[in-house]
Formats: C-alpha cells, structure tokens, sequence
C-alpha cells in the first residue's frame, strides 16, 4: 500500500508487469491511498497512517519498506516469503509517501525492510518491491530468473 500510489505510467506498467508475473506464486494487488498534502508532516503522517492502518489485515505479516530496516538479498527474502506462504500468512507490504511513514507503523511491522540505505521515491520503490516479488516467486518455482550465487 503506497500513500499517493503510483501515477507515472511508465512505473505503473512496469509494477502491473511484474505483479502479473509473480502472480501465479504469490497474490499480489497494489493497494494505494490518498496522500496527504498540505499540512505539517506530523499531521501527514497521522493521517496517512490511519488510512494505511484502514486496509491493513490484522492476519497479514506487515513488511514496512524503510532505508534504516533490515537489508536482506533477495534467496533471504525468498525464503521469508515462502514461509510465510507456506504456512497460509499473507503479507502487507507499506511504502511511505514522501512524508514518510508514522513512528507507530513502524513499530507495528513484523519487519522493517530496506531496499536500500538510500532514499527512493515512492514510485520507484514500488517498482523495486514488485521485481523483488517476481524474483523470489521465481526463486520459489525454480525458475532461472533469478541467477544469484
């Protein structure tokens, strides 16, 4: 779920691209909200953050993409997912808006995950977390996507 979602249309086609091939392992649907503009960004995040809150399953494992989480590559994360696959838990994936995301959403996530120590805009972590979907579901498949040592 991504406040603001995505609205460029080059990442859009690449994140429905690569969704649509993930999908045969893993359920995936790009959920977003509305952003919150104009305001003081404790305010943005308040409300952000209950609208995100809104959507989210209480079952879901609650993976929060932040530059300061856990970095993992990618047969990790397959790992994780798979398990979380395999034991019927779905997961609910959070990427903040430009504001970032709220102390309490953090603290709530089962992991906090770092697609990298930079700062990416939004769309194209949305984009980053999609091809990351594809190659830990081909990863799972044992598809030759993924040819990481």
């Amino acid at each position: 779920m991504i406040p603001g979602g995505v609205r460029d249309s080059g990442y859009l086609a690449a994140v429905e691209r690569y969704l649509k091939r993930a999908a045969p392992t893993f359920r995936c649907a790009l959920e977003p909200v509305k952003a919150a503009k104009r305001m003081p960004i404790d305010e943005a995040r308040r409300r952000e953050a209950a609208a995100l809150s809104n959507k989210l399953d209480p079952r879901a494992a609650l993976i929060v993409l932040d530059e300061r989480g856990r970095s993992m590559d990618t047969p990790e994360l397959s790992r994780r997912l798979g398990t979380l696959r395999d034991n019927s838990r779905s997961c609910d994936f959070l990427i903040g808006s430009a504001h970032g995301l709220s102390k309490e959403l953090r603290e709530r996530a089962d992991l906090l995950l770092a697609l990298s120590p930079m700062t990416l805009p939004h769309e194209l972590a949305t984009v980053v977390l999609a091809e990351q979907l594809y190659r830990c579901a081909s990863i799972l498949r044992g598809d030759p996507y993924h040819r990481g040592g």
